[in-house]
């Protein structure tokens, strides 16, 4: 079990690296707060340290939050996929301001306006519950979820400043985290 938890554990942390960093057709623009990648980095980093900890020293257990966690970790990397996707060349992982920056308003950005951080939010928990790591838990809620706010506050701002009124717009019209009903209710 511990082996399955370990393999688990890196697989995920390798399978995240090359996804975050692999190289992507984008529009060049011009980078705010840069250190809010660092930040997020470490904190992610310090999440995946305490799980790795966690799984090479306590004993080995198979439990319901494996599932969930497992359930919130796949859910998390299909709502980044399709964030990604919608953003196309806007995609950063940098806090990057375009010329002429449109709003991304189409796919997951209908319901929320940060669908790619609420993934992240999801999947920094996701993967120690998924190997029995409430520690990590902790410090994902206590250190990683803090860092991730302060850069959506951080590139909001920016957007605004950029895009001033249909973003000012959007951000009157969509949530920052949690689908309003109204909105999911016009799909239907």
């Amino acid at each position: 079990m511990r082996n399955i938890l370990f393999g688990a554990l890196f697989t995920y942390g390798v399978a995240r690296l090359v996804e975050t960093f692999r190289k992507r057709d984008k529009l060049k623009g011009r980078v705010v707060a840069a250190y809010t990648l660092y930040l997020l980095v470490a904190a992610h980093f310090a999440v995946f340290l305490v799980a790795w900890h966690d799984v090479k020293t306590l004993p080995p257990r198979l439990a319901a939050n494996n599932f969930i966690g497992l359930i919130m970790v796949v859910a998390a990397a299909i709502g980044r996929f399709y964030s990604i996707r919608a953003l196309g060349v806007y995609h950063s992982i940098q806090i990057e301001i375009r010329q002429n920056h449109p709003v991304i308003s189409r796919g997951p950005y209908f319901f929320v306006r940060n669908p790619y951080y609420l993934s992240n939010a999801v999947e920094v928990v996701g993967f120690p519950l998924m190997v029995n790591s409430f520690l990590a838990v902790a410090v994902a809620i206590l250190l990683y979820w803090p860092c991730l706010y302060l850069r959506i506050i951080l590139e909001e701002r920016a957007l605004l400043e950029a895009i001033k009124a249909p973003f000012a717009d959007y951000m009157r019209r969509v949530p920052r985290f949690v689908p309003n009903g109204f909105r999911v209710g016009a799909l239907i």
